[in-house]
């Protein structure tokens, strides 16, 4: 209790407080509401219907009240004076009651208050447990619309449901590894992650891992299957993607690769021995070729390569013999050189083609002369001279076993068939007769007074052009000069045999494709001297005419003769700049039979000669401060196409060059000049960088770059044209400083001088590139090669290596 003075607590039921003193009338009240009066009647007893007295409420006697009422100590004890009278006393234990009872109401809300809260905490939902619970589920709605509204925008919950997201992203992966789950039901699960996403990162980790280990067990499944069905070369690309990827199922697919590699190379290996024993080389050769690019470097595929060279080296051979004793030389060539292309390296098949070309060297009866068939003026019966005529051909001798066969080869090639049916020399009125024609025509002009054009001229004369071994070979040149035409008429002819068998030789004989492919070819070879040559007979290309025609005149009507040097196709044409006339070199491999082909050395003399020249400049190269490719500044190498490879040097004479050079050399029966001095990048402001490629269709990239105050990148391209290479396409870009912002640079880019945008730059740029197909030199002193990785090639030499490959 507390004092009803002061306010300080008290012990319950004290009668005076403790601190100030002061009484409590309260307590004095209940005192007194318990104190009996002394002057209060006494009842009288009261006998119940049996005759006893029933207890007394209180004692009969004064001494017995006394006992009832607390004694001083008693009071004493409870605080409460026993000089206080007793009707206070009782007031104040109503009091105290009092204070009791609302301490225990107010105690009894508070109980409840802390029960409500307590509740509350203990039966509130947790909406993150429930969101978790719809994942788990698979309500994929509940869980997103529990997000939505009870996590999201709740730090405390977010970060709890991120805890939460992330341990149950980590189950569906450990259930997924242990195949507990389909893929199916990962993805499920996913779609409902990328909603939420409460940690992007987490959910990207656990969907690659689960995508990347399907896709690892369906393409492990795949190659089973191909293994199942024999498709050994399937499921081998299907394991080598599960061993490159290098995450999952690396022992299976490794197991699997080397069982379906030894099961595909015992299928390849019986194919083509199988093959092989039915006399099918080419079918083995072709299943060979596709086992090695499959497996190049396998030694059991390489062990049956040498078998089928052997076994295909020695039919060749077999064949070879059959066809080289029946005679048919022609046959055994052809099928000789198919072989050699196939095994060039092989001793037998080499013995068999020194057989071949010693055949045709031996000597042969055939004796012939140039005969003069008539050679002066025509004279008319008047004096005048109507003419000048002068013929002349070869003629074989009776003894010659074959000679009138021969002979009688020549009559279709002279002018006049009568004439050329002719074996010794003629009379002025015979050969009248035969340009009759010509001499009436003669005679008209004189009665008209036109003695400027009444003349004509005729001659024909021949002359051995080849002669090896039993082949021989005859050109003959024709001019006629008609009255009043503008300039002579011009015509060849040509007749190469075979003195052994009396055959008049055809193209075909000595080529190595097929008649029907001859037009086709010939024209080809036709076509590129023309372009090469230029000038006017190169609109025989635009004309369908002239086409037609040149096609013809590649066909059974071809006129050919054989010199030293090749064998020379003629073209019969009428205009004003003359007739053409194409070389095929017997260096041709890829067009004569191997007993014709002759592999000239000129051109290796002349590149050594032009080298030697120029040794100073060449070897006084830059003085590099990296190695590699860029010492090497001597290549030989095909650039335009044609039979002989080009000779390409770079200098730099540091007392007159600003700039790097680049020379090109050609040979066409003698040095050609291709391309002199064309610039190829600078040694100064910053170091030297350039790439030199040969390109499809005859063309060659030079890129170099300049630096100075300036950037500059130079890609120019040089086509053959004309017998030289030109200037065709300049690709140019730019970098310089921006004056007017220090910190600015500005760029432009420019094609063939006309400004361009970047997107071209580079659309032009990676298309050359692509086109390359013989690097030759890549130029660098200050930084890697790695922008000019596809101008390193093996075809840069050092001006040492380049004359000793001339001269080996």
């Amino acid at each position: 209790m507390y004092c009803e003075n002061c306010g300080k607590e008290i012990p319950d039921r004290a009668l005076h407080c403790r601190y100030c003193g002061a009484k409590q009338e309260s307590m004095l009240d209940d005192v007194d509401a318990v104190s009996p009066s002394s002057s209060a009647p006494v009842s009288p007893p009261v006998v119940t219907a049996d005759g006893e007295q029933p207890p007394e409420p209180f004692p009969s006697s004064p001494s017995g009240l006394q006992d009832a009422v607390p004694s001083t100590s008693d009071l004493a004890m409870t605080g409460v004076e026993s000089d206080q009278p007793l009707h206070k006393q009782g007031a104040s234990r109503k009091r105290s009651k009092k204070a009791t009872k609302a301490w225990m109401i107010a105690a009894s809300i508070v109980i409840v208050l802390v029960t409500v809260v307590v509740l509350y905490f203990v039966l509130r939902p947790n909406y993150v447990d429930k969101m978790m619970d719809a994942l788990r589920e698979g309500d994929n709605v509940k869980a997103v619309d529990i997000y939505r509204e009870h996590v999201s925008g709740h730090e405390k919950r977010e970060l709890q449901a991120q805890d939460e997201y992330r341990s149950w992203l980590a189950v569906i992966q450990d259930e997924f590894d242990q195949e507990l789950i389909t893929y199916e039901e990962a993805q499920s699960r996913f779609a409902v992650a990328k909603l939420i996403a409460l940690d992007s990162a987490a959910y990207e980790t656990v969907e690659e891992h689960v995508t990347s280990l399907q896709r690892a067990r369906e393409t492990i499944k795949a190659a089973a299957d191909s293994l199942s069905q024999g498709d050994f070369l399937s499921a081998m690309t299907n394991y080598g993607e599960v061993l490159k990827e290098g995450q999952f199922l690396q022992d299976e697919a490794a197991k699997g690769l080397e069982s379906s590699t030894d099961k595909y190379r015992t299928y390849m290996v019986d194919a083509i021995e199988e093959q092989m024993e039915a006399g099918k080389h080419e079918q083995a050769q072709a299943l060979l070729l596709e086992g090695l690019s499959n497996l190049p470097e396998d030694k059991l595929l390489s062990e049956t390569k040498s078998q089928l060279q052997a076994v295909w080296s020695k039919a060749i051979s077999d064949e070879f013999q059959r066809s080289f004793a029946a005679g048919d030389h022609k046959q055994a060539g052809i099928r000789l050189l198919e072989g050699l292309k196939l095994f060039p390296d092989d001793e037998i098949l080499q013995k068999h083609l020194d057989e071949l070309v010693a055949s045709r060297d031996y000597k042969v009866y055939a004796p012939w002369e140039i005969v003069t068939i008539f050679d002066g003026e025509l004279i008319d019966s008047d004096g005048t001279c109507l003419g000048d005529v002068k013929l002349s051909r070869p003629v074989f001798q009776p003894d010659y076993e074959h000679a009138d066969k021969l002979n009688a080869a020549f009559a279709a090639l002279i002018f006049n068939p009568q004439l050329g049916a002719l074996t010794e020399p003629a009379t002025a009125e015979t050969v009248k007769e035969f340009f009759s024609e010509e001499v009436e025509a003669v005679r008209e002009m004189l009665k008209q007074g036109d003695t400027d054009s009444a003349s004509f001229y005729s001659q024909e004369e021949w002359k051995q052009s080849y002669r090896k071994g039993s082949i021989i070979s005859f050109k003959g040149l024709s001019e006629i000069m008609r009255g009043g035409a503008p300039r002579p008429s011009h015509a060849a002819y040509g007749r190469t045999f075979d003195l052994k068998t009396g055959e008049v030789l055809q193209l075909m004989d000595f080529l190595l494709i097929s008649p029907e492919q001859q037009v086709e070819t010939i024209y080809k070879e036709y076509v590129a001297y023309l372009k090469k040559r230029g000038g006017e007979g190169s609109r025989l290309l635009d004309d369908p005419e002239l086409v037609a025609e040149a096609k013809r005149q590649c066909g059974e009507d071809v006129v050919f003769w054989m010199e030293e040097d090749g064998i020379h196709v003629y073209f019969d044409y009428g205009w004003a700049e003359g007739d053409a006339e194409l070389l095929l070199p017997y260096s041709r491999e890829d067009l004569f039979q191997p007993s014709f082909v002759v592999k000239s050395d000129e051109w290796k003399k002349a590149y050594v000669k032009q080298l030697q020249s120029k040794a100073k400049s060449i070897k006084s190269w830059y003085n590099w401060q990296y190695e590699g490719p860029s010492r090497k500044n001597v290549a030989i190498v095909d650039i335009c196409g044609d039979d002989t490879p080009e000779l390409l040097y770079i200098t730099h004479d540091q007392e007159k060059d600003s700039c790097f050079k680049l020379y090109v050399w050609g040979y066409d029966n003698g040095l050609v000049p291709l391309l002199k001095g064309a610039e190829a990048g600078t040694p100064y402001g910053g170091g030297a960088y350039a790439g030199v490629a040969g390109l499809k269709g005859g063309k060659l990239l030079i890129r170099y770059d300049v630096t100075s105050d300036y950037w500059d990148m130079y890609d120019n391209i040089y086509e053959y044209k004309n017998g030289k290479l030109t200037l065709t396409e300049a690709l140019f870009f730019t970098e310089y400083p921006d004056y007017n912002n220090p910190e600015r640079a500005i760029t432009e880019y420019f094609y063939n001088k006309k400004k361009i945008n970047e997107k071209k730059y580079e659309s032009l740029r990676s298309a050359r590139m692509s086109e390359i197909k013989s690097p030759i030199f890549a130029i660098t002193d200050y930084v890697s090669y790695e922008g000019l990785k596809k101008f390193v090639g093996k075809n840069a030499m050092t001006y040492k290596e380049a004359i000793a490959f001339l001269t080996k």
